[in-house]
C-alpha cells in the first residue's frame, strides 16, 4: 500500500468511526472504574550474581552508604502478570495483581529465581486504597477539543519520558494511559478520532476482534527495535466509535543478519478499556 493510499484508509476508518460515535449517546455496561491489565515483558526477572555487590554507594543526601546487589535480567524469560484494578469516584478502590508462570521467549530452558523483587508465580496480592488514595496519570479530564488534547497529551509524554517511548510509539503509549483513566464521553471519543492523523505514522490496521471476541477497529504505530518491531495500538468499537482496548506487541525480525535473539512474537501490554 503506497503512503497516499495509507493516508486515504487511516481518513477513512477515522470518518467510519466518528458517524458511529455521533449515532450513540452512551454505550450500555460500561464500568469506568474496572480496568484489566495483561502485561507479558521480556527481562521481567532479575538474577543477582553470588555474593557480589557493589562498592559502597553515598547516599544523596549525605547521611549514610548503601551497597547494592549485582545482577542483571534474563532477557529470555517473561513473567505474565494481570492486574484488576476497581476504582470508585472518590479514588477509593483495590489493586489486585495476579503472577503467571515464567515462560522462554527464546525456546532455551529457563527456571525461575527466587529473588525479592521478583514476581512469585502463582502468587494473588490486592492492596486496598481508602478514598482519596489512588493516582491517577492524567488528573485533567481529556478535552473535546483535538488540538487541546494533542497539547495534553505531549505535555504528558514530555514530563513522563521514563514511563513512555519517544516519538509517535509513546504518544500512542500516552494516550493509552489516559484511556485507563477516563471514561471518554462521546465528545470525547470524537476528539481522540479526530486527532489520530496528527499522530506521525499512525496507520489504520484494519479489522479484528480483540480478547473477549468483540470487533475491533486497530489504528497503530510500528516502532523498529533490537530483534524486531513493537506496535503500539488503540483499538475502536466500530459501533459506538470509542476506544476500548489498548494493546502493545513485538514482531520478530525474521532478518538473520539483524536479529541478535531467536524471539518469539509476543504480546507484551494489553489493556481491557471499555465496553
Amino acid at each position: 500500500m503506497s503512503t497516499d493510499e495509507a493516508v486515504a484508509a487511516l481518513i477513512e476508518a477515522v470518518a467510519a468511526l466518528i458517524e458511529a460515535a455521533q449515532r450513540h449517546s452512551e454505550p450500555a455496561d460500561f464500568n469506568a472504574g474496572h480496568l484489566t491489565v495483561g502485561r507479558w515483558e521480556a527481562g521481567s526477572m532479575f538474577v543477582p550474581l553470588a555474593d557480589q555487590y557493589t562498592d559502597p554507594v553515598v547516599l544523596e543526601d549525605g547521611t549514610g552508604t548503601i551497597t547494592l546487589i549485582e545482577g542483571d535480567v534474563d532477557e529470555r524469560i517473561s513473567i505474565p502478570t494481570v492486574t484488576e484494578t476497581r476504582r470508585a469516584k472518590d479514588l477509593s478502590g483495590s489493586i489486585t495483581q495476579t503472577v503467571g508462570d515464567p515462560f522462554s521467549i527464546t525456546g532455551e530452558t529457563v527456571t525461575f529465581v527466587p529473588f525479592d523483587g521478583n514476581q512469585v508465580p502463582g502468587s494473588v496480592d490486592t492492596i486496598d486504597f481508602k478514598p482519596g488514595e489512588m493516582q491517577l496519570w492524567f488528573k485533567t479530564a481529556p478535552s473535546s477539543d483535538p488540538t487541546k488534547l494533542f497539547d495534553q497529551i505531549r505535555m504528558f509524554q514530555a514530563s513522563n519520558s521514563a514511563a513512555v517511548g519517544d516519538g509517535s510509539e509513546g504518544f500512542v503509549q500516552s494516550l493509552g494511559f489516559m484511556l485507563t483513566d477516563w471514561k471518554p464521553d462521546q465528545s470525547q471519543s470524537i476528539a481522540v478520532l479526530n486527532m489520530l492523523p496528527k499522530i506521525k505514522g499512525l496507520e489504520f490496521l484494519g479489522t479484528s476482534t480483540d480478547r473477549w471476541d468483540r470487533a475491533v477497529m486497530v489504528f497503530g504505530v510500528k516502532t523498529p527495535g533490537m530483534g524486531g518491531t513493537n506496535q503500539s495500538m488503540i483499538m475502536f468499537n466500530p459501533d459506538t466509535g470509542r476506544p476500548i482496548d489498548y494493546v502493545e506487541e513485538f514482531h520478530v525480525d525474521r532478518n538473520d543478519s539483524t536479529q541478535d535473539r531467536d524471539f518469539i512474537d509476543m504480546v507484551t501490554r494489553y489493556i481491557a478499556i471499555s465496553e
